[in-house]
C-alpha cells in the first residue's frame, strides 16, 4: 500500500495553502498582497463575493469567485479519496474526467493528494491525465494561470497532463467525444438547481459516465450541504441502479435513504483569506466547510459493511432508558460548549434522525480528533443510554471506536 503519513496525520488539521497557489490568486489582480488592492476594487470584490451566498452567476465575478472559494474548497476532495485510499483503490497512474472545473479548486486538491503520494513514495512514479470539461472560457484561462505557478511544485515523479473542453453539461452530452475509459470522474458543486441543472440532465449524465468508467474505478460527487438541496444526492442515489453503479461511500445504506448529511473540511491556512478578514473584504470566517458527497462505482465494492445491531437504531423508541451498544454511520457532527452533537444511521433509519452526544470530557479521554467524527466514518459505540425516540447519551463507562 502506498504510503501517505502526511495526508492521514494532517487531513484533520488545518492545512496550509501552497505558497504557489496563493502567489497564483494574487496576480490575478497584478498585487503582491491583498491591501496593494484600491480601496474601490476592495470594495467592488467584497461586493461580489458576498452575491455567491445567494448564488449569482459568474459574469464578471470570475477573478472574485476564485479569489476566495477556490481557498475554501480546495480540500474538499481529500476526504473521498481517503475513502478510496483506505480501501486500497488509489492507483499510481489514472486517467481523470472533471466536470465543471471551474478555476481548479477540485482539480488542484486531487494534483496536491498525489503530490504528497509522490513525495512520500519517491521510488514510484505517478501520472495523472486529466480531461477537464468547463463552459466558463474566463475560468479556464485563470486555471491556467495557476497551474503556471503551481507546477513548480510538482515532484519529478509525478507527471500532469490535461486538456479543456470548452462546452456544458447538458442531456445532449456524451462521452462517446472521448476516446479513452476513466479510472476517476470527479464533479463539484455543479450538479445542483444552483446551477440550473434538471434532473433529466443528471439522469442522463449518470447514464454517460458509467459507460466511460473503467470497471474498477469511481465517481465522486461533492455537492453544498444545504437543506435547499437535500433533494439532489437522493435523487441520484435512485437513479443508480439503472446504470450498474454502486454506492462505495461514504456509506452503504443503499437507495432509500433521505437523510440530510454534511461532511467537513478546515477553512485552509491562508494569508489570503486573514487579509480578506482584516480589508473587511470578508467578514466571517468559519472554521469549517461543509459538504456532501457520494463515491459510486459499478464493481459492486464497499468502503465498509457495518456488523447488524441487536437494537437498530430505528427501534430505539420500543428500548427508551436502557443500554445500547451499537454500530452506525456518521452522517453530521457539531461541537457545543461541552460536548459532540453526532447524527448517526445504521441504515434501519431512512427518515428517522438519531443524535449522539458525546461529552467532551469523554471524546479527549479516549484521543479521537475532531475530524474522525465525520461524514465518511463509521462509529462502534458500547455502553451508551437511549434518551428518547431520537437520542443516545455516552457516558462514562461508554466506550467509542472510530473506523475512517
Amino acid at each position: 500500500m502506498l504510503k501517505s503519513s502526511f495526508i492521514e496525520n494532517h487531513y484533520g488539521e488545518m492545512l496550509e495553502i501552497p505558497n504557489s497557489a496563493e502567489d497564483a490568486l494574487l496576480s490575478l489582480y497584478s498585487v503582491d498582497k491583498i491591501s496593494d488592492i484600491s480601496c474601490s476594487l476592495k470594495k467592488s470584490i467584497a461586493e461580489k463575493i458576498k452575491m455567491f451566498s445567494d448564488f449569482e452567476n459568474y459574469k464578471n465575478k470570475h477573478r472574485e469567485y476564485t479569489l476566495y472559494y477556490f481557498l475554501v474548497n480546495f480540500y474538499k476532495v481529500w476526504r473521498p479519496l481517503l475513502d478510496l485510499y483506505y480501501s486500497g483503490q488509489i492507483q499510481n497512474s489514472i486517467n481523470v474526467l472533471e466536470l465543471g472545473v471551474g478555476p481548479g479548486s477540485t482539480t488542484f486538491g486531487l494534483i496536491s493528494f498525489y503530490k504528497y503520494l509522490a513525495i512520500e513514495n519517491p521510488e514510484q512514479q505517478f501520472s495523472l491525465n486529466l480531461i477537464l470539461i468547463e463552459k466558463e472560457k474566463e475560468f479556464i484561462d485563470i486555471f491556467n494561470s495557476i497551474f503556471n505557478f503551481y507546477k513548480k511544485d510538482i515532484p519529478k515523479n509525478l507527471q500532469i497532463t490535461y486538456q479543456f473542453k470548452n462546452i456544458t453539461i447538458d442531456e445532449n452530452f456524451s462521452t462517446t467525444m472521448f476516446d479513452i475509459n476513466f479510472d476517476l470522474i470527479l464533479e463539484s458543486n455543479m450538479l445542483n438547481e444552483n446551477e440550473y441543472i434538471s434532473e433529466q440532465t443528471v439522469d442522463s449524465l449518470l447514464k454517460e459516465l458509467s459507460a466511460k468508467l473503467k470497471k474498477q474505478g469511481s465517481i465522486i460527487f461533492i455537492e453544498p450541504a444545504d437543506k435547499s438541496l437535500k433533494n439532489y444526492l437522493p435523487q441520484t442515489r435512485k437513479n443508480l441502479t439503472k446504470y450498474c453503479l454502486n454506492i462505495f461511500a461514504p456509506c452503504n445504506c443503499g437507495t432509500s435513504c433521505n437523510q440530510l448529511c454534511m461532511a467537513k473540511s478546515f477553512i485552509p491556512k491562508s494569508k489570503i483569506i486573514e487579509d480578506l478578514k482584516k480589508n473587511s473584504i470578508i467578514k466571517n470566517i468559519k472554521d469549517f466547510h461543509y459538504f456532501e458527497y457520494i463515491v459510486l462505482r459499478k464493481d459492486g465494492l464497499l468502503k465498509c459493511i457495518l456488523e447488524p445491531n441487536k437494537i437498530q437504531l430505528s427501534q430505539i423508541n420500543d428500548h427508551i432508558g436502557e443500554e445500547i451498544s451499537f454500530n452506525a454511520f456518521i452522517l453530521f457532527s457539531f461541537k457545543k460548549k461541552d460536548s459532540f452533537r453526532i447524527k448517526v444511521c445504521d441504515c434501519s433509519c431512512k427518515d428517522k434522525e438519531i443524535w449522539v452526544t458525546i461529552p467532551i470530557s469523554l471524546f479527549y479521554k479516549q484521543k479521537i480528533t475532531e475530524l474522525e467524527i465525520n461524514r465518511g466514518c463509521v462509529i462502534k459505540i458500547t455502553k451508551a443510554k437511549i434518551v428518547n425516540s431520537s437520542n443516545i447519551d455516552c457516558e462514562n463507562n461508554t466506550r467509542i471506536t472510530i473506523r475512517r
